[in-house]
């Protein structure tokens, strides 16, 4: 199963180019007639697909409709598991989609979703260097209003990045404006499929909490879901710690 679709990720990782999985979440469903004969196109949600293949750099993850995979213990938080188990290279990163065709189609805005990146500048090498890396957080806007992430930290490190927990356990931090303050917004923290903390309150919301490690584990990995009135929505990309 899925070998046609691993020998296309497998080129176009030999190549080095990005590549995600698009709506994995999403029904699709059209009819047409050619000729006299009807036929149609279908499309299932096919969210397995994250485990069943290896090596591509990510998914859309936060886009129109369902979001199921930003979940606690999703799919998604299955192929991280992996990763840190040594068990598929690389991590999966979250993107942000729309299903876009024109500006205003449906009431769409191509800026209504975007891909927030750090980098070291605005060269193409940069920004691609930095979306291999999961240094970036993706982000759904609506009519003026978006969420920026100030911060994200696990013990002083950002999304993407991997370092080591010197004891039992490790100082994690978040913090996130909006556009238009007061945003009323709920936070999730998760720890391996796991959330350790949950937060209610208007934005510019803040949160620093020391998280301890259970015993027995040594890999760990956090990721943090924010969402506003909807479809207001921020997902940032994990940072792994090693015990």
């Amino acid at each position: 199963p899925s070998r046609f679709e691993q020998r296309v990720l497998d080129a176009l990782a030999g190549k080095n180019l990005i590549c995600f999985w698009a709506h994995p979440e999403a029904d699709d469903h059209a009819e047409y007639r050619h000729m006299g004969v009807k036929f149609a196109i279908d499309t299932r949600p096919y969210p397995d697909l994250l485990l069943k293949t290896r090596g591509y750099t990510g998914f859309a993850g936060l886009n129109e409709g369902e979001n199921n995979l930003l979940n606690p213990g999703s799919a998604w938080d299955e192929a991280l598991g992996e990763y840190l188990a040594g068990m598929r290279s690389p991590p999966p990163w979250c993107f942000g989609e729309m299903l876009y065709h024109h500006e205003g189609q449906a009431g769409k805005i191509i800026s209504n979703v975007e891909n927030m990146v750090w980098a070291r500048e605005k060269k193409a090498e940069a920004l691609l260097d930095s979306i291999r890396r999961g240094f970036f957080y993706a982000r759904i806007n609506h009519k003026g209003q978006s969420l920026a992430l100030e911060r994200w930290q696990v013990n002083g490190l950002e999304s993407g990045r991997t370092g080591h927990a010197q004891g039992g356990s490790v100082n994690v931090s978040l913090a996130v404006a909006s556009k238009i303050p007061g945003e009323k917004l709920e936070a999730l923290v998760i720890r391996n499929g796991e959330v350790v903390k949950k937060a209610q309150e208007a934005s510019p919301l803040e949160l620093a909490f020391e998280d301890n490690l259970p015993p027995g584990e040594t890999n760990f990995l956090y990721r943090a879901v924010v969402r506003g009135k909807y479809p207001l929505r921020l997902a940032t990309n994990p940072v792994f710690i090693r015990r």
